[in-house]
C-alpha cells in the first residue's frame, strides 16, 4: 500500500494552507500556561501553532510514523506525543487537569470523537475541531430554524457552539470531496441537564427507535410491535420531560415526524 492509500485508508488530509492556520490559530487564541489536547496531529502543522508561552500539548495520532516523527522533533520539550486510536484509548489526563481538545479530525469518526468527549467535560475547557461542513451543521443545528437533530440535540444539552468559518478542499494536500468547517464547543455554565443524567438519558433514550423507525400501516404486522415501539418513545419523553430546556429542543427536533399509523 502506498502513502497516499494508507493515508486515505486512516482518513488524513493534512491542512497545508498558512493562511487558514493562522486563521485556526487566531480563533483558538492559545494562552500562557495552556494545556491542549491535540487529536490527529499529522505532521504537527497545527502543533507547531500551539508551541511557545509554557503551553503543554498531548497529542495523539492512530500513525506512528507521525508519532516518531513528532516525538524526534520536538524530543527536548515536555509535550507528548501517544500513538493511539482515540475511540479506543482512556483519556484520563482529562480527568484530572482541565484541557483545551483541538484537532483535524477524521471525517468517518469525528461525530463518535466528539460524543467520547462528553465523558470528561468536567476536563475540557473548550473544543475546537476541523469537520465535514455538513457535521458542523448538525453540531451547530439552530432551533430557530427547525433543523434540531439527536446530534444537535446531545450537544447543546451540554456545549455552546458556533461554526467560526469553512474550510475549502484545496486548504488540503489530499482534497477531500467535500467542504469542511472549524467549529467551537464551549462547556455550559449552566448545563440543560446534569452529565451522569445525561450519559444515563443519551445511553437509554437513544437506543430507542426514532420516528424513521417506527412501523408503519403499510408495514405493522402486529398490533403489540407498534405498542411496543411506542413505548419505547413515551419512556423517552418521560426522560426529557424533567429537563424542559432539553424537552424542547427534543420536541423541534421531531417535529416534522408523522407517524402513519
Amino acid at each position: 500500500m502506498n502513502d497516499r492509500a494508507h493515508r486515505r485508508r486512516l482518513g488524513q488530509n493534512y491542512l497545508i494552507d498558512p493562511v487558514i492556520l493562522f486563521e485556526i490559530e487566531r480563533a483558538i487564541s492559545p494562552q500562557k500556561n495552556n494545556l491542549f489536547f491535540e487529536i490527529g496531529p499529522g505532521t504537527g502543522a497545527l502543533t507547531d501553532h500551539l508551541m511557545g508561552h509554557n503551553r503543554k500539548i498531548i497529542a495523539m495520532d492512530l500513525d506512528q510514523k507521525n508519532i516518531i516523527a513528532l516525538s524526534e522533533r520536538f524530543a527536548k520539550t515536555e509535550h507528548e506525543f501517544i500513538h493511539g486510536d482515540v475511540l479506543k484509548e482512556p483519556l484520563e489526563f482529562l480527568h484530572k487537569t482541565k484541557h483545551r481538545v483541538v484537532g483535524n479530525l477524521p471525517y468517518n469518526i469525528s461525530t463518535q470523537i466528539i460524543l467520547k468527549l462528553i465523558n470528561y467535560l468536567n476536563g475540557i475547557e473548550d473544543m475546537h475541531f476541523l469537520v465535514q461542513k455538513e457535521v458542523a451543521q448538525r453540531i451547530c443545528a439552530s432551533n430557530q430554524f427547525g433543523d434540531w437533530g439527536r446530534l444537535g440535540v446531545k450537544i447543546a444539552a451540554l456545549f455552546e457552539t458556533a461554526i467560526l468559518f469553512d474550510v475549502p478542499p484545496e486548504s488540503f494536500d489530499i482534497r477531500p470531496k467535500v467542504q469542511s468547517s472549524f467549529i467551537r464547543l464551549i462547556p455550559r455554565a449552566n448545563p440543560m441537564i446534569a452529565l451522569n443524567k445525561f450519559l444515563g438519558f443519551s445511553n437509554i433514550s437513544f437506543a430507542a427507535p426514532t420516528c424513521s423507525t417506527l412501523p408503519s400501516s403499510r408495514t405493522m404486522t402486529s398490533p403489540l410491535s407498534s405498542i411496543a415501539s411506542l413505548g419505547s418513545v413515551v419512556e423517552k419523553i418521560t426522560i426529557l420531560s424533567s429537563d424542559r430546556p432539553l424537552m424542547n429542543m427534543f420536541l423541534n427536533s421531531s417535529r416534522n415526524c408523522s407517524l402513519n399509523l
